[in-house]
């Protein structure tokens, strides 16, 4: 999906998140061939070549509630939150310290955890119970 700042010309400042969340009383607006504004929730997860960090500035500016990094080299998983019209880190997860960050605007949890063949991400939803590992 491609998120903006702006309606019209949007093509000339986009980024594409790799997962996005937009609540009904969020305050993005939806134009179909984009969105516009503040996302709920973002995942951005880094790959070689990308330049995932020079996007934080970006979404702070257009008001994104929240933000996790994924890293694969080495395994991080990092949350930012809006906070006077930008994103500050508020915590992070790791292997040796695999802490568990809160994402509030979804309402769930996410920590990282040693897997078989690859670390794990395990979500839960404290309100029910339910986890997802993955």
């Amino acid at each position: 999906m491609n998120l903006s700042d702006r309606d019209d010309g949007w093509e000339k400042n986009c980024r594409e998140p790799d997962v996005a969340a937009f609540l009904k009383d969020g305050k993005a607006i939806n134009h179909d061939t984009h969105w516009q504004g503040a996302a709920d929730s973002l995942v951005e997860i880094i790959n070689p070549g990308e330049r995932t960090h020079d996007k934080i500035t970006f979404y702070g500016r257009i008001g994104v509630v929240e933000l996790l990094v994924i890293d694969r080299d080495p395994w991080t998983i990092e949350l930012f939150r809006q906070k006077d019209d930008g994103m500050e880190k508020v915590g992070q997860t790791t292997l040796d310290a695999p802490e568990t960050l809160e994402c509030r605007s979804v309402g769930l949890t996410f920590q990282l955890l040693p897997g078989k063949q690859r670390p794990m991400i395990k979500a839960v939803h404290p309100q029910s119970g339910r986890q997802w590992e993955f």
